[in-house]
């Protein structure tokens, strides 16, 4: 395999708690409760809309799903999201987020760490993705990734916070971390990938499994929804290839993913000339990472 950057050595393991999730029940009752006035608030909803956002499909009025025919995702795209970006920047949800971080700090971690600044909230109704370019031949999505193939460090841990039901297709799949190993370093080796990621990695992954029928085989046989109790947050290693799927159930799934990156990761970043960026903003303190870091919030 051809990897000079210790940034991206798929050696490097995410550290994982021996116990892999956190009771985040108090938090996300209050980002649930938030969240649903806030949605009152911008009229997205039944004004009497006062219930679980498992249901929530039901409640949007019309247009506020809405996604362009263009092929980009509904998280770039609708009205929703786009409220759902703002909600995550406010000063009600950093509050409750910078608390989260704290519990984090003082029971899991014992080591200091950066955080993601402004987390991703995500909503995926029952419907199918509008994502054409992530299809195969058949219509089978291969929305299968790892946020290294958007540039952030290995070594990082990803955390997946379900405010409802998520079960089978409405659930995040996830495949198995030997095979994800393998299948990435199988890719960048072909890619001839040492220190960089560009901004089409993510578009040469599809494609490579697109033309490695063995490889694709591999990820869809280890796959597997993952079944986490609403309010329990998820630790996973960054290397694990996961994808959101077509929502066939009958409820909305809510979710927050968020990253976390150790300090001695984080370091590595700061000692390049030019830090990685994700979607244009540089993958340090202040930028994509909250100014602050965990031993701050003490």
């Amino acid at each position: 395999m051809i990897n000079a950057s210790p940034i991206y050595d798929l050696n490097r393991a995410s550290y994982i708690p021996n116990n892999s999730d956190f009771d985040t029940r108090e938090e996300t009752a209050q980002i649930s409760a938030a969240l649903i006035a806030t949605l009152n608030a911008a009229s997205l909803v039944d004004a009497r809309f006062k219930t679980s956002l498992e249901i929530l499909h039901l409640q949007l009025y019309k247009g506020a799903f809405y996604v362009e025919p263009d092929c980009r995702t509904e998280q770039d795209e609708t009205l929703l999201m786009a409220v759902l970006r703002t909600f995550a920047g406010s000063d009600t949800f950093q509050r409750i987020y910078l608390k989260l971080m704290r519990r984090l700090r003082r029971e899991v971690f014992d080591f200091d760490f950066v955080f993601e600044r402004v987390p991703v909230i995500r909503c995926v109704a029952p419907h199918q993705l509008n994502l054409r370019p992530l299809r195969l031949a058949d219509g089978t999505l291969m929305a299968y990734h790892t946020d290294m193939l958007y540039a952030d460090p290995c070594g990082q841990i990803n955390c997946w916070l379900p405010f409802t039901q998520n079960n089978n297709s409405a659930s995040l799949q996830m495949c198995s971390l030997n095979t994800s190993v393998k299948v990435l370093k199988h890719f960048m080796a072909q890619q001839q990938i040492e220190d960089h990621i560009a901004y089409d990695t993510r578009a040469k992954f599809f494609q490579y499994l697109c033309d490695e029928p063995a490889q694709r085989e591999a990820v869809l046989s280890t796959s597997y929804p993952l079944s986490v109790p609403i309010g329990t947050t998820r630790f996973f290693d960054m290397r694990r290839l996961h994808a959101t799927a077509d929502n066939r159930e009958l409820t909305t799934r809510i979710s927050m993913d968020y990253r976390i990156v150790p300090m001695d990761v984080y370091r590595l970043l700061t000692l390049r000339d030019i830090a990685p960026t994700y979607a244009g903003t540089a993958l340090l303190k202040g930028a994509f990472y909250n100014a602050f870091q965990a031993d701050d919030l003490y």
